[in-house]
Order: structure tokens, then C-alpha cells, then sequence
């Protein structure tokens, strides 16, 4: 009897409301995000409505619009989910009910996973941002890990990345375990440590400069274990031309740009990032260069 498709995994979608800096040549960013969550729903029916599940980060910010709020309610398939940090009011739990992420939990978009979940014939664990990982029961149920937390391989991990989180170091974690997917490390592979099959889904959405080469998937898990990765379509991607970062750099005023982002700081209280895009927007002194530099410099540091 051939093996049976019983469920379809991703992460990292970052859900936004304009596009970033890399792909601000989409006409439309909500179409293009729109593209992706197609293929996934396209996905699910092909194999019979098998559940969907995201390890985390489905928002980019947790305090997004009630516009981008709304368009995921109505173009994402309903999930299984767990939280990462960018779905977390300062990276905490302690202030999630002000998040999207609760919002779409609250309109059954999404089904969060605290602790044991039995779907299907799964027994689905779930580990959010920060969330310690333990064992399974002994359940003879196919054993699922759904974790947001950093995993690497050579050649997918960013530079300094710790060693305990390369992906021997999870090896008895994951003791016990059938599959396990992870959310964070957005450059996507499969592998297997001891009996456990493992897939660090990736991003859904390639945003950076660095990601224009990169080919995001989604995982297909089957009823004995095994996960095969699923290459998306990328080829109405658009993206922003190198010219963004030639011409006269002394046209990058970054010193009128942090006087003005020190006064909303003091004035405003906002965090960070926050004060960052409200000063490039007010500045009538900030050339578009430099305020396209300065963004593509944030997203960079927001996606690690």
C-alpha cells in the first residue's frame, strides 16, 4: 500500500503590510503574498483537506493592521500553530492577547497548539518561542514536533549561529519523536537525527536581498514518518534592482536621520523599529536613498 499524505507544514510567512525593501517592485504586496497562501490551499486540496500547520511567525509584527488582519483571515488556509517571537508583544507571552496572532485565534483561522493536540491520527506537540521541548508519551500515534526555535546545518544557518542549536545538538530533544518541523532559521532543508525526521521549513515569502536565489517549500509529512519538501512557485516574483544602493552616497543624510529619530524616541516613548519608520516618513531632509538604505538595513536585523 502506498504511503499516505496526513499533513502539510510551513513557517515564517511574515505576514506584512507593505513589501519590504527588496521586493518593493511587486505592484501590489498583498497579491504577491497572496500567490504563496494560493499554492498552499491549492496543496491541501490536492491531498484531501490534510491539515495545515506553521511553526511560527505567521505575523511580521504583532501589532498589525486591522487591513492585514483581515486579508489573512480571508486568504490564509485555517492552521495549527505555534507562536514565534514576531506574533509576541515584546517577544512575551505575558501580552499576547494583543496580538494579531490572538486575533486569528480568536476568529478560528488559526488553532493555536498548547502542549498535546490530537489531530488525526497525530499526536501533535507544541513548542512557541522560547518553549522547552520535552518528550512524547507513548502514544502509537504518528509523534509530531512543532517548534519555533533556531536549528542549522552547514551551509543553512547565519554566521556565529550557536552550536547547541545545530542540529545535532537536538538530538535528545527530539527523542521519541516521528517528525518534528521547526520555524525561525529561515533557510529551509530536511534531514534525520536518530529515528526522528526533521524539516526547518524556511520562509514561505523570500523578502531580503539575500533570499532573491532562494526556493521556499513546504513540507509533506507522510503516515510513516518520512517528510518530502515541496519547491513553491517563485516566477512572478519581482524584486528590486541593484541600483537601490548606488549613486552619491553623501546623499545619505544619517546624521539628520538620527537627529530626528532621537527626538521621537524622547518625545514618543516607541520602540525602536517603530521610531525608525516614523522619523523617515516626517523627514522632509532624508533623500529616498537613504530611507530605502535604513529599511533594508531593519529588515535585515528584524529577520536575523
Amino acid at each position: 500500500m502506498p504511503k499516505q499524505v496526513i499533513s502539510i507544514h510551513c513557517a515564517d510567512m511574515h505576514l506584512r503590510q507593505t513589501a519590504p525593501v527588496a521586493r518593493s517592485a511587486e505592484p501590489d504586496w498583498f497579491e504577491a503574498m497572496g500567490r504563496y497562501t494560493k499554492q498552499l490551499k491549492e496543496l491541501q486540496n490536492d491531498y484531501n483537506g490534510v491539515p495545515v500547520f506553521c511553526s511560527g511567525d505567521v505575523f511580521h509584527k504583532w501589532n498589525s493592521t486591522p487591513e492585514l488582519i483581515n486579508w489573512a483571515i480571508r486568504n490564509l488556509p485555517t492552521m495549527y500553530c505555534v507562536p514565534g517571537q514576531h506574533d509576541l508583544p515584546h517577544h512575551s507571552y505575558e501580552f499576547s492577547r494583543k496580538s494579531a496572532y490572538e486575533t486569528l485565534v480568536l476568529a478560528g483561522r488559526i488553532k493555536n497548539i498548547e502542549g498535546m493536540m490530537l489531530v488525526n491520527d497525530m499526536a501533535v506537540y507544541g513548542f512557541g518561542w522560547t518553549e522547552d521541548v520535552w518528550p512524547p508519551d507513548l502514544s502509537s500515534r504518528t509523534k509530531v514536533a512543532i517548534i519555533h526555535d533556531y536549528i542549522w546545518v552547514n551551509g543553512k544557518k547565519y554566521s556565529g549561529a550557536p552550536n547547541e542549536a545545530k542540529l545535532e545538538g537536538w538530538k535528545n530533544r527530539l527523542k521519541g519523536y516521528d517528525a518534528a518541523f521547526f520555524g525561525d532559521n529561515h533557510k529551509g532543508f530536511v534531514r534525520k537525527i536518530g529515528d526522528c525526521n526533521v524539516m526547518n521549513c524556511g520562509c514561505l515569502f523570500p523578502s531580503n536581498s539575500d533570499e532573491i536565489d532562494y526556493k521556499p517549500a513546504v513540507g509533506l509529512l507522510f503516515d510513516d514518518g518520512s517528510i518530502e519538501r515541496i519547491l513553491l512557485d517563485t516566477l512572478q516574483d519581482k524584486w528590486l534592482t541593484d541600483d537601490v544602493i548606488t549613486g552619491d552616497r553623501d546623499d545619505v543624510k544619517f546624521a539628520r536621520l538620527l537627529e530626528e529619530l532621537n527626538s521621537v524616541v524622547h518625545d514618543t516613548g516607541v520602540d525602536f523599529t517603530e521610531a525608525i519608520n516614523k522619523a523617515l516618513k516626517s523627514s522632509k531632509s532624508v533623500s529616498k536613498l537613504a530611507s530605502q538604505v535604513v529599511r533594508s538595513v531593519m529588515d535585515t536585523i528584524e529577520n536575523g
